[in-house]
Formats: structure tokens, sequence, C-alpha cells
């Protein structure tokens, strides 16, 4: 007797979504993707569609990194600076406070996010 022969199981729309978009994140190229969508039985229409909203979450992901570490950055300088020109204005002295740690976050976050926009335009 022959056993029968297992398939694996068709992916969902959300699980090709999370897988998309860790292979985005990973740098594979789009036209790789679609062809494996399409070789997997995914109506053409439908892979582009996921295709491109798995571009598009990175993208806004991306972006909102960006935007928090840039608005961590300048609370750190507007601090640090503020609290300076304080001191220095005052007769009798002040405290200055140094935000070394939002800067830094700020400019590692800067630094990220710029980095994974070159990788995205690499592939």
């Amino acid at each position: 007797m022959s056993q029968p022969i297992r398939t694996a199981p068709a992916r969902s729309r959300r699980q090709w979504q999370a897988y998309l978009e860790a292979q985005v994140g990973q740098g594979r190229p789009p036209a790789e993707l679609m062809a494996e969508l399409i070789t997997a039985g995914v109506a053409p229409a439908e892979a582009e569609a996921l295709l491109a909203d798995a571009i598009g979450r990175r993208q806004t992901r991306i972006g909102v990194v960006l935007g928090v570490s840039v608005l961590l950055f300048l609370c750190g300088l507007v601090v640090t600076f503020g609290t300076l020109a304080s001191a220095t204005s005052s007769s009798v002295g002040g405290t200055v406070y140094i935000w070394f740690g939002a800067v830094l976050c700020g400019l590692i976050g800067i630094g990220y996010g710029i980095a994974q926009i070159i990788k995205g335009r690499r592939s």
C-alpha cells in the first residue's frame, strides 16, 4: 500500500503577511518574493497587494523609529542647552542637566533608521 502524499497546508493571508514582512526586512528582492508567492499558488493580483502591503508596513515602521529618535535627540539637546542657558544667565548659578542618554539613544535610532532605508533601497 502506498502512503498518502502529505502537502503543507496553505498559508493564510496573515501568515503570508508576516512571512513577507520578515523577508523584506532581511533585504530579499521584491521580484524574488513575487515569484515565490505565485509559485505557491497565490493569485498575481493578491501577491502584488501582499507584497506592497509588506513594503509599506516596513517603511511605516522605519518612519516611526526615525520620528521617535529625532524627537528624543531634540529633547535631549533642548533640556541640556536650556538648563545651561538658565544656569549661566542666573547671578547665583544653577544646575545644568546633561541629557546625554536621550541624545545618544536618539543618535543611535537615527543611525539605525538611515541604515534600514539604505538596506531597503539596495534590494
